[in-house]
């Protein structure tokens, strides 16, 4: 997926985050909050143009690593509706095009795509309590595409011990390696040149990520 637009920013207040922003022709935002306390809330908001008001897609508290739509909408807005006694909390936003024209669908809707012989079960769903995207075989043009789980790991912020092993662990197991996804500092790095992963290992040791990497850089990881 290609990232259309990102917010990097640090919040010390309530209040709108710059603005609002075009979403047209994108399908998904990922979200990240990280030192947040618990009563510290974010709400996302969305219309079409020529609407006069937002609608409120979701609102959320905390520290949070999520993804949702925005495919039905054509901007974006994002506010800071409750900061408490917190000096400050780091917030990051990505908005992103589906690869191949594939469109992203909500929580129990199936997207089908202009190639013939595409089926799916009527079980595609989000599961919020493991945050993971569950999806039945697909078969499209005869191809059996098989089934999917695609899950998002908690942000991994490296510590000296993870620099000097050059490796990190992950809560699972990713079913293909190949198709692990890892973003530093916004700068998404590739399997095989970069880094590898072996069982629950993500390792880096030889690769591109050996020596770019230091003690407090996020690592932003998703794999099926």
């Amino acid at each position: 997926m290609a990232r259309k637009f990102k917010i990097d920013t640090t919040i010390t207040s309530a209040g709108i985050v710059n603005g609002e922003y075009d979403i047209a022709n994108l399908s998904l935002v990922r979200v990240v909050v990280e030192n947040a306390n618990g009563s510290n809330e974010i709400t996302f908001r969305a219309k079409i143009d020529g609407q006069s008001t937002f609608t409120t897609l979701k609102t959320s508290t905390g520290n949070v690593n999520e993804t949702f739509s925005i495919q039905a909408y054509d901007k974006l807005q994002v506010e800071v509706t409750n900061f408490d006694a917190t000096p400050s909390f780091k917030l990051i936003v990505s908005g992103f095009q589906g690869s191949s024209g594939a469109s992203a669908v909500p929580s129990g809707e199936v997207a089908i795509g202009s190639g013939s012989g595409l089926t799916s079960d009527s079980d595609f769903n989000y599961d919020t309590g493991t945050d993971t995207l569950n999806v039945p075989n697909i078969t499209l043009d005869g191809t059996d595409l098989g089934q999917t789980l695609y899950k998002p790991e908690a942000v991994i912020t490296l510590t000296g011990t993870d620099i000097t092993n050059k490796n990190v662990t992950l809560t699972e197991a990713p079913t293909t390696p190949a198709k692990t996804r890892v973003t530093v500092g916004g700068v998404e790095q590739t399997y095989g040149d970069d880094f590898t992963v072996s069982g629950t290992t993500l390792n880096w040791n030889g690769l591109g990520m050996d020596g770019l990497v230091e003690t407090g850089d996020k690592l932003i990881i998703t794999y099926n």
